[in-house]
């Protein structure tokens, strides 16, 4: 029995002590799990929000600028890396009273193949594609955020977060260098996303410009990029581009130039050009005239000027590679870009579009005359059968006028062939 005794004693003991020692064991290792659970939930937040914001956001940032005094700043960021993969970004100072200075406006894509483009709206109303053919987008371009870890982050409290400075000075350079040192940079996620940023700094160097303060919210539904649309084209549009295209590349332009008081004739062969200096003259200026045609055993177009004591032709030096490359491309122009103006019947265009326009609106051999002019209007009127008629260009410093009729033939009795220089 005393054998017994002790044996159920002592079975009594070992399992107490067991449990004793499975509940001490249960409640270490529970705070244990408790501090790592917490620390593991901080990290599956802090992923999950770096694993939305890598797919694609929409970040809206107010600050400021110290420059000679503090500007306002607001910073429009889009970054879409699903469908597609490119981002949008704008830069405008904000003041009390003035509009809005757009610093800059920029949106860059990706094509299939890794290439880096932007997209333009052409003088003939279409979307073109400008590639940057020195770098790759993933080389150059890359989402500024990707840039940061998990280990990045510090919890504060709430679900706010400071961020490594020296990693979130390497964010703020990809968004626009700037000469400013990151003091304090926190991040906010709620629902495993981020939703807010804040940044203060203070200058590099003394006297430098720099952002003192920037704080920013994010969103992450509906991120589109910004693609360019072709201008939506009315009848009277219409009726301008049918009229340019109908051109085509035999026709004569009086050049009237009021500021100078000079009225040249230009005669497009469809072949070769021929610039009469003044309109009235009734034979070759040898000194002005100029005959842009061809010249046996060479290739395109040859300024020409007329020798009379020989009746032959000298070799002014410059050329065209052939005909369409000197000719004025009102064909590539879209009546799109114009505005109509019913009480005139003249067709306008005064935006920065017109100074492009101008430039290929006019024969290569006078594009001196417009094409370094800026803030240029021009104005087009159509005749009773809606075909080209007259081209004006204006500003403070010109005022052109282009007069455009049938060809009938060259003066002077000069027929559209290759020529032999004297």
């Amino acid at each position: 029995m005393k054998n017994k005794f002790c044996f159920k004693l002592l079975l009594i003991t070992f399992i107490t002590g067991s449990l004793c020692s499975c509940n001490d064991s249960l409640n270490n290792s529970s705070g244990e799990i408790s501090s790592s659970v917490v620390e593991q939930n901080l990290l599956s937040e802090i992923n999950s929000a770096l694993k939305h914001i890598n797919d694609g956001f929409s970040l809206k940032v107010l600050g400021t600028i110290i420059q000679t005094e503090e500007i306002n700043f607001q910073f429009d960021y889009d970054y879409l890396n699903k469908a597609e993969e490119g981002f949008h970004s704008k830069l405008s100072y904000v003041y009390e009273d003035n509009p809005s200075d757009i610093v800059f406006d920029e949106t860059y894509f990706r094509d299939e193949e890794g290439k880096i483009y932007q997209e333009t709206l052409g003088l003939d109303n279409l979307i073109k594609k400008k590639y940057d053919n020195d770098y790759l987008y993933d080389s150059v371009y890359i989402n500024p955020f990707s840039l940061l870890n998990e280990n990045d982050f510090t919890s504060l409290n709430n679900g706010k977060y400071n961020v490594n400075l020296h990693k979130m000075a390497y964010v703020l350079d990809k968004f626009f260098p700037n000469e400013s040192k990151i003091t304090s940079a926190t991040m906010t996620i709620e629902d495993k996303k981020f939703v807010s940023l804040e940044i203060e700094t203070e200058a590099f160097f003394k006297e430098n410009n720099y952002i003192s303060e920037m704080k920013g919210t994010f969103l992450y539904d509906d991120i589109e990029l910004n693609h360019l649309q072709p201008l939506q084209e009315n009848d009277d549009q219409k009726k301008l581009s049918l009229a340019l295209a109908n051109v085509g590349d035999s026709y004569v332009i009086d050049f009237i130039d009021h500021q100078e008081t000079e009225h040249q004739k230009i005669y497009l062969s469809g072949k070769s050009i021929f610039v009469q200096h003044n309109f009235e003259a009734d034979e070759i200026d040898e000194w002005q005239d100029s005959w842009w045609n061809a010249v046996e055993g060479e290739s395109g177009l040859i300024e020409l000027y007329y020798i009379q004591d020989s009746n032959s032709w000298g070799d002014n030096g410059n050329s065209y590679d052939d005909y369409t490359e000197a000719i004025p491309h009102f064909d590539v122009i879209s009546g799109a870009l114009f505005n109509y103006e019913k009480a005139t019947n003249l067709y306008r265009l005064s935006s920065e579009y017109a100074d492009i326009v101008a430039g290929s609106f006019v024969p290569k051999m006078l594009y001196n005359s417009v094409g370094y002019e800026s803030n240029l209007t021009i104005e087009i009127s159509l005749n009773d059968d809606n075909q080209l008629e007259r081209v004006c260009f204006f500003n403070e410093n010109i005022d052109i006028e282009m007069v455009i009729s049938s060809f009938d033939s060259l003066p002077f009795n000069l027929v559209d062939e290759d020529v032999t220089l004297s």
